[in-house]
């Protein structure tokens, strides 16, 4: 019972640092504006691998 608890938890603190990661992202993509591309962004290595 312990340890499926700890899973639980593991995997929530996962998702809340992928969630300030992509509000973090997301936040950079609006200074930058639209004209400009952000390289090694989690998005664009996304939309990259779906073009494939």
């Amino acid at each position: 019972m312990q340890h499926n608890h700890r899973v639980a938890a593991l995997i929530q603190v996962i998702c809340l640092a992928l969630l300030v990661f992509s509000l973090i992202e997301r936040q950079v993509r609006q200074a930058l504006g639209p004209e400009q591309v952000m390289v090694g962004s989690l998005t664009a290595s996304l939309a990259k691998a779906h073009r494939i």
